[in-house]
């Protein structure tokens, strides 16, 4: 759901430096009073504080299960509604925000509601520190995914749908040593669980603490050095547990008023249950540029290792460029393109002991344009066309939409 305004909770810290986290979306603010009087009733107070967004979305999928040798379109509807409240007081942001998606596969005559229900709070005095804790529950119910090429490039299981039930916890501090200097502890926790027997490989439980060292070498560019370290469990087979340890180097630069740069360097070190243990390097690089007020344009790599537990912690080594370019039609219009390219290859190198197969290699693209026309003040349509192709599993994907989205 992409309804304006209420797209998750706030990010009191601007951008999310890491690529490998959770990435928190903005939330304008600024009609929400933030006044030091209260108000008359109750009832005023809600109102004014609270926020409520529906929505309408058709969607086209020419390959559902992604198999060209057993090709099946579908015609899917879905339902949206997200309640988003929020209550600035001088230096404390809290709030809730519930969304609810119910949808419906017409010729799979599947029907369900997906759920997110999520709490935030800020806290800024202005000083040395500020302090941050979002919560998000999700409830989904998604097509199966088959664990042949790696864990992010799959099949769909035909006609299964199951249940999955996840909680994150993120929590957040930046403290000023000095005018220059300051640190930025963070923990995570995520906790998923997909609702079915089998499913060794998919429930897992990660807790994920970084702590980084920042400086700020003049107006607009930060360098920062931090460690890292993360614990990935499995209930269902406990000697895929891996730990990770690494180091962490990367900047945000803005070189002009209208370009700026980000880059995160990792180096990591994954120790298995059993023993068994792996180095690798990462890095990620982001640049935003706008040429023009009308114009704006968007480019991300990223070159990691992935640890695919379905392939029995077989590691592959994920390069995936992407970018977009945003342009202002009108000022009621806006056209979007957007490309992404994703490689993964894993040679018998790459096999821990206990792990099985040869040398793979799994590429996947897609492109596509979408158009937003803002209708009214609080009313939007979005028209939006995706083409996927997946040379390894060797098929193409169509994606037409239509979603109509408001705000009360």
């Amino acid at each position: 759901m992409t309804i304006s305004l209420l797209l998750g909770c706030p990010n009191a810290w601007g951008f999310e430096r890491t690529p490998y986290g959770q990435t928190k979306s903005e939330i304008d603010i600024a009609k929400i009073p933030r006044t030091a009087e209260e108000p008359e009733t109750f009832w005023d107070f809600l109102k004014d504080r609270t926020r409520i967004g529906y929505g309408f979305e058709e969607t086209y999928n020419s390959n559902l299960f992604l198999q060209d040798n057993n090709k099946q379109n579908e015609y899917i509807s879905t339902l949206e509604s997200e309640i988003f409240f929020a209550d600035p007081r001088g230096a404390l942001l809290y709030g809730l925000d519930w969304e609810v998606n119910a949808f419906h596969y017409h010729q799979t005559n599947v029907s369900a509601i997906n759920q997110d229900v999520g709490a935030f709070f800020d806290y800024d005095p202005g000083g040395r520190y500020k302090f941050g804790v979002d919560y998000k529950l999700t409830v989904r119910n998604d097509l199966l995914f088959t664990p042949d090429q790696g864990d992010i490039i799959r099949r769909h299981l035909d006609g299964k749908f199951e249940r999955t039930v996840s909680h994150h916890v993120n929590s957040k501090l930046n403290y000023a040593l000095n005018e220059t200097d300051s640190l930025t502890p963070q923990v995570d926790y995520d906790y998923s669980d997909l609702q079915i027997n089998d499913d060794s490989g998919a429930d897992r439980r990660v807790f994920k603490a970084i702590i980084d060292l920042d400086h700020d070498f003049k107006p607009g560019w930060t360098v920062f050095v931090g460690s890292e370290h993360q614990d990935i469990m499995i209930p269902g087979n406990k000697l895929k547990n891996d730990s990770v340890y690494a180091a962490r180097l990367g900047t945000d630069y803005e070189l002009t008023g209208v370009t700026d740069l980000k880059f995160l360097f990792k180096v990591e070190r994954h120790e298995f249950q059993d023993g068994q243990s792996q180095t690798n390097a990462s890095y990620s690089f982001g640049w935003n540029y706008r040429p023009g007020p009308r114009t704006t344009v968007d480019f991300t790599f990223e070159d990691k290792r992935v640890a695919s537990f379905a392939q029995n912690r077989r590691q592959f080594r994920s390069i995936a460029p992407s970018g977009s370019l945003a342009y202002d039609l009108t000022p009621l219009t806006k056209l979007t393109l957007s490309s992404g390219y994703t490689r993964q290859t894993s040679t018998t190198e790459d096999l821990l002991p206990g792990s099985f197969g040869g040398n793979i290699k799994s590429t996947f693209y897609n492109i596509g344009p979408h158009i937003q026309w803002q209708i009214r003040e609080k009313s939007k349509i979005v028209l939006y066309y995706s083409f996927s192709r997946s040379k390894t599993n060797d098929y193409t994907d169509h994606l037409i939409g239509f979603q109509l989205e408001a705000e009360l």
